[in-house]
């Protein structure tokens, strides 16, 4: 009896999917080891901070086995937080040579709340603030990390990130200067100033990759971004002709629900391999878009 080959395909795509290793789902104590070993790695320095702002602490992560090679790099607000958020759920993978490996340089935020959304958002108290710490980014983070701690000085493979009011700085500077980066990643904005199509094609941010994304319960307790928000921004950007993956699903506005929707997204907005093995279950069933 002949037999087609056609029956087979199904059949033989989910063994080759079942061979893939799966870095995705974490127990607790993977997580606490992770975060363990990330520290270890993580090398953080004084700099001099934005005008008027006194010192303040870079923080670099690279892979132990990336030696002094020049890496893609993602630039994340809010220092330690915003590198646990990101590396947890690739650094497995990373070592497994499953995905490519990248640095990830944290920058510490001013420890009060107030002045800490002074200096992320443009808007809050007006935008002396916001404008020194652009500055300081800018000017000296970017090209300190690139001429210290081996960044790629290449815009294709610079990133820019961040959570909350951290995703506010991240859209404002991805939009203001869309030339130095190659993509963006936006984790509960709650006080970006939507723009039209025009602007980001204008500002030349619809030719970064993007990953925006909302918790239908971050409107609950003491943080009560605006619900629709991460939709409108999605769709904003959208229209503009980026690339988007939209992340829309239950959870709540902190770090845990942000590291879950981060592995495939990031694996994608960087170019580093198959999204697939560092992919969660929420983020499948939450993403859409590219991957």
């Amino acid at each position: 009896m002949a037999f087609g080959i056609k029956p087979l395909i199904p059949a033989l795509l989910a063994l080759a999917l079942a061979a893939l290793p799966a870095f995705a789902e974490l127990t607790p104590e993977d997580v606490e080891a992770l975060r363990g070993e990330i520290e270890a790695e993580t090398r953080c320095y004084v700099s001099p901070g934005p005008e008027k702002a006194g010192p303040r602490a870079i923080c670099v992560w690279r892979p132990a086995n990336a030696g002094s090679d020049k890496l893609p790099t993602l630039y994340m607000a809010d220092g330690m937080i915003g590198i646990y958020i990101v590396t947890i759920p690739i650094k497995r993978a990373i070592e497994a040579g499953t995905l490519a490996p990248v640095m990830v340089v944290g920058l510490d935020p001013q420890a009060d709340p107030e002045d800490r959304a002074a200096e992320y958002v443009r808007h809050f108290h007006g935008p002396k603030s916001y404008e020194a710490h652009d500055r300081w980014f800018i000017n000296y983070v970017i090209p300190w990390a690139e001429r210290m701690r081996h960044a790629a000085p290449d815009p294709a493979m610079r990133y820019i990130g961040g959570v909350s009011n951290g995703a506010d700085w991240a859209t404002t500077t991805a939009g203001e200067h869309a030339g130095l980066f190659a993509g963006v990643l936006v984790h509960s904005p709650m006080m970006t100033k939507t723009k039209s199509a025009a602007f980001w094609t204008e500002a030349g941010a619809n030719k970064l990759r993007w990953v925006v994304s909302g918790g239908t319960e971050e409107v609950s307790g003491t943080i009560k971004p605006k619900a629709a928000l991460p939709k409108k921004l999605a769709s904003s950007v959208q229209a503009s002709g980026a690339p988007v993956r939209v992340c829309i699903g239950k959870w709540e506005h902190e770090p845990r629900a942000w590291r879950l929707i981060s592995g495939g997204s990031i694996a994608w907005m960087m170019g580093l391999g198959d999204p697939a093995p560092v992919t969660t279950d929420i983020e499948a069933r939450s993403c859409e878009g590219p991957a």
